[in-house]
């Protein structure tokens, strides 16, 4: 089992905004409903970070 930490206020913003939350994506994700990885379209900010396309 994994662990998943993420900042309160900024998951009641993604929620808000576009009504699906932190928690949604990792149940798909652990489906198996991950559809694809990319590059962070910012990699000099965060060269280890990806986007997952659930």
């Amino acid at each position: 089992m994994s662990f998943f930490d993420w900042d309160n206020a900024q998951k009641k913003r993604i929620r808000a905004g576009r009504g699906i939350g932190f928690e949604d994506a990792v149940f798909h994700i652990e489906r198996g409903d991950l559809l694809d990885i990319l590059e962070s379209h910012q990699p000099e900010r965060d060269p280890s970070q990806r986007v997952f396309v659930v």
